[in-house]
């Protein structure tokens, strides 16, 4: 009998998802992946095993309805922890952070003896993957990394759901093809990650890539995910994103394993085409700028990470001696020379601080617990400062007339209240991501049904609704042709869609009422009507949004002087707003430098 055979341990899958994009995603189309021969299959068959799911309550009562959950239970047993404490809008990798850290602790004293896989809800697996991280963990090693590859999820999901057996569930996708696939819809990051191309690059690399031939890419990553560990101790600190922590604080003695073959295993993470734009740039890489880059944020331990060639290849691999490798040693070679002598901490890192703080002003509650590994960079009389804010000025949406978004969000927030508040009216919220206007409705009208704006099934159910609330923002106007064309289908008649679209932080040179106008026709179509449009915006409105914004920036960072720094922006902000509302009250039409624009539209099918 091998070692191999005679080792069993206890094992926990360990999954947070919430929200219900990422509830959906997962449920749709990653799970019948991770049900495929030698994935989930395979961690039941040789160890004691479950499936840990952190949710939040109502997407737990979601994912406990769906079939999916059946097959799995099927397979091994399922446990729910919920983090509602822990789920926060805009702060994904915090709350990955710290719900993973929960999960692990809560093993006490068996945590050392505890074998640990961590997955994410957006990523497809080939199969045999996840058997190859417990055979790895189960041999002895403390900690496996993989490597992976992004896809647009607009581009694929149909597709994937096509593959999924309609008898069982599943969906078992063989790691050669799954690279030719991925290759063929690579997301823009990814994209902009090979360095052997000048069309783009990422202004914050953490992974670089060259291609080889049709079928093989090479990556060297700063930056990997560590996908399954058994820690070596009991007695570990997490003040650093999980990226940069987990590994040297759960395994410092480095006995770490990289999956540097495909053929081992690795994951496809489906993302929103949007998905980290901001970090895109044109044009080819500048070897000082990736260093440059890289110097203000890796640890020793991502620097050694770096070395490691990880191939991904649909046909044979190609040989250890080609070109591409050699020339990614160059450039390696080439960035560590020009980066900082000195690596970031893994305690403490410069990253941590900003993000917790962020953290906790989004969970904002009167009396936040504190958190391992918790900065000292907003003390209590801060969280008192931004009470008395709240206080003095409103939370958005519904701010009083000297907020700086008093007149972006004045007219959805009246309309709102004249068309569906006090009715027992059916409407639909239809965003992306967290929104001060979804959360506003959804609390104060129950008969509001939230749905993520970009998903093919986004539209409103057979049964049509009264109302829908489209919050959107520049980027996404060439999407809401088909958001309209469903709505116009699905509203009853005299139903109400209001259309409220932002650009609070502006792109240079594409101003949004221009880009509004380019997309005028689709706003004009039977059965619906235009009935209104209220632009806001001029330069005294983007001055003060400007002001409020850098002193929210401060205010996150924390510390009492940029605290000081930031009571003063939003004070000046607050006499610019009151400003602007007393002089653009009622303005109606195109105005300079928009930052909103709400429109009203209503059906008038018979």
């Amino acid at each position: 009998m091998t070692e191999r055979a005679e080792v069993v341990r206890p094992l926990q899958v360990l999954l947070p998802v919430w929200g219900d994009r990422h509830v959906r995603q997962f449920l749709e189309l990653s799970l019948p992946t991770w049900l495929a021969v030698g994935n989930l299959p395979a961690v039941a068959a040789h160890t004691a095993a479950e499936l840990v799911i952190m949710t939040g309550a109502a997407d737990w009562r979601v994912i406990e309805r769906h079939p999916g959950l059946a097959r799995v239970r099927t397979v091994l047993p399922v446990r729910v922890m919920l983090i509602d404490d822990l789920i926060v809008p805009r702060n994904h990798s915090t709350v990955l952070t710290l719900a993973w850290e929960r999960a692990i602790r809560a093993a006490g004293d068996d945590l050392t003896e505890t074998c640990f896989i961590m997955l994410v809800s957006d990523v497809l697996l080939p199969e045999s993957t996840l058997g190859s991280v417990v055979d790895r963990l189960l041999a002895g090693h403390r900690g496996v990394m993989i490597g992976g590859l992004q896809v647009v999820l607009d581009e694929v999901a149909a597709e994937l759901r096509a593959k999924i057996d309609r008898n069982d569930g599943v969906c078992g996708l063989a790691a050669r093809a799954l690279v030719r696939w991925s290759l063929a819809h690579l997301h823009p990051t990814l994209a902009a990650a090979f360095v052997d191309q000048g069309l783009s690059h990422s202004t914050h690399p953490n992974h670089l890539f060259w291609r080889i031939d049709e079928a093989s890419v090479l990556a060297r990553y700063f930056c990997m995910y560590m996908i399954g560990v058994r820690p070596e101790r009991r007695q570990f600190e997490i003040s650093a994103p999980l990226d940069f922590s987990f590994q040297p604080e759960m395994c410092p003695s480095g006995d770490v394993v990289v999956l540097d073959d495909s053929d081992q295993g690795f994951f496809v993470e489906c993302l929103p085409r949007h998905h980290e734009a901001a970090f895109l740039a044109p044009g080819p890489y500048d070897v000082a700028a990736i260093a440059a880059s890289l110097g203000r944020w890796t640890t020793a331990e991502q620097r050694r990470l770096s070395m490691t060639r990880v191939l991904f290849h649909a046909g044979e691999p190609c040989s250890v001696d080609h070109p591409v490798y050699r020339a990614s040693e160059v450039l390696l070679e080439d960035i560590r020379a020009r980066m900082p002598a000195q690596a970031q901490p893994h305690r403490g890192h410069p990253y941590w601080g900003p993000q917790l703080n962020a953290f906790l002003l989004e969970r904002g509650r009167d009396a936040e617990p504190a958190l391992p590994g918790a900065p000292a960079g907003i003390p209590a009389r801060a969280h008192g400062l931004r009470r008395l804010l709240w206080r003095l000025a409103g939370r958005p949406p519904t701010v009083r007339r000297w907020h700086p978004f008093w007149r972006d969000y004045g007219p959805p927030c009246e309309a709102a209240r004249t068309e569906w508040l006090g009715t027992r009216k059916r409407i639909i919220v239809l965003c992306d991501g967290a929104h001060p206007l979804a959360r506003w409705l959804a609390f104060e009208h129950a008969e509001t049904v939230l749905r993520p704006l970009r998903d093919s099934e986004a539209a409103p159910d057979s049964d049509g609704c009264d109302g829908a609330l489209v919050l959107a923002s520049a980027p996404h106007l060439a999407e809401l042709s088909g958001v309209l064309d469903r709505l116009a289908r699905q509203l009853t008649a005299g139903g109400l869609a209001l259309l409220h679209i932002d650009d609070v932080a502006p792109a240079p040179g594409r101003p949004l009422e221009l880009a509004v106008l380019g997309h005028a026709g689709m706003f004009r179509r039977p059965p619906l009507n235009l009935e209104s449009c209220v632009y806001v915006g001029g330069r005294i409105h983007r001055l003060a949004l400007d002001l409020y914004a850098a002193g929210a920036r401060l205010y996150t960072r924390g510390g009492a002087l940029r605290t000081a720094l930031a009571a003063v922006l939003s004070a000046l902000s607050m006499v610019l707003g009151l400003w602007d509302s007393c002089a653009g009250r009622g303005r109606r039409g195109s105005v300079r430098s928009c930052s909103s624009i709400t429109l009203a539209i209503r059906s008038e099918r018979r």
